[in-house]
C-alpha cells in the first residue's frame, strides 16, 4: 500500500545537548521544540519486487546516499519481523543541511510512511519512538505546536509528547535562505 505522509520540521527551543546512547539515539537531556508549519517532508514507502530505491526531491539517489534511509528501514523491518525491498519517495519542503532540522521531518515522515506501507497501527507515542531511531529530533516532529522529547533511560522511555499542539499565541519564525546549498 502506498500512502504519502507529511511531517513538519521542528526547532529546538531547549536543546538535548548530545546523546547518552548513540545506538538508540537517547539524548542527554529532555528537550522542548516548536513545530513549524511552513517546513515539512512528504514521504511514501511502497513494497517492490525490484531493488531498493530512494528518490529525494524527484532524483534517484545512489546506494551511498541511500544508506542511512535503508539501514533505518531495515531496523524497522527487523523490529516488526518483516522483509522485502522498498521504494521510497521523499520531497523536502525545507532546506536540507541548513540548520532547519530537515532530518526531523524526514525521519518522522519516513516512520509514518513505513507504518502505512505495512499497515502497522501505532499510536503517536510509539511512532515517536520509531522516528527517534532514525533521527532523535524526529521524535518531536510527530506533534504540532510545542513538543517535549523526554530523555528516558531506554528505548521504551525515550519518546516525545505534545505539550501544546495548538498554542493560542500567534508565533512566527522568519527564515531567510541566502544560499540554496547545504
Amino acid at each position: 500500500m502506498k500512502k504519502t505522509v507529511r511531517a513538519h520540521t521542528n526547532i529546538a527551543l531547549i536543546k538535548y545537548w548530545g546523546k547518552a546512547d548513540d545506538h538508540l539515539r537517547l539524548p542527554l537531556m529532555s528537550s522542548l521544540s516548536l513545530t513549524l508549519d511552513a517546513f515539512y517532508s512528504d514521504t511514501s514507502v511502497e513494497k517492490t519486487d525490484g531493488p531498493n530505491a530512494f528518490y529525494l526531491n524527484g532524483k534517484k539517489k545512489n546506494a551511498a546516499d541511500s544508506k542511512r534511509v535503508f539501514n533505518y528501514l531495515h531496523l524497522l523491518q527487523t523490529k516488526f519481523g518483516l522483509a522485502g525491498n522498498l521504494i521510497v519517495h521523499s520531497t523536502n519542503h525545507v532546506p536540507t543541511s541548513a540548520g532547519l532540522a530537515s532530518s526531523s521531518s524526514a525521519f518522522a515522515a519516513l516512520a509514518a510512511a513505513f507504518c502505512a506501507c505495512y499497515q502497522i497501527d501505532v499510536d503517536k507515542k510509539e511512532l515517536s519512538r520509531l522516528a527517534r531511531i532514525g533521527s532523535g529530533s524526529a521524535s518531536r516532529s510527530i506533534y504540532g505546536g510545542f513538543a517535549v522529547w523526554q530523555k528516558g533511560h531506554d528505548d521504551e522511555s525515550s519518546y516525545a509528547y505534545a505539550l501544546d499542539e495548538h498554542p493560542p499565541m500567534d508565533l512566527q519564525l522568519l527564515a531567510v535562505e541566502l544560499n540554496s546549498g547545504p
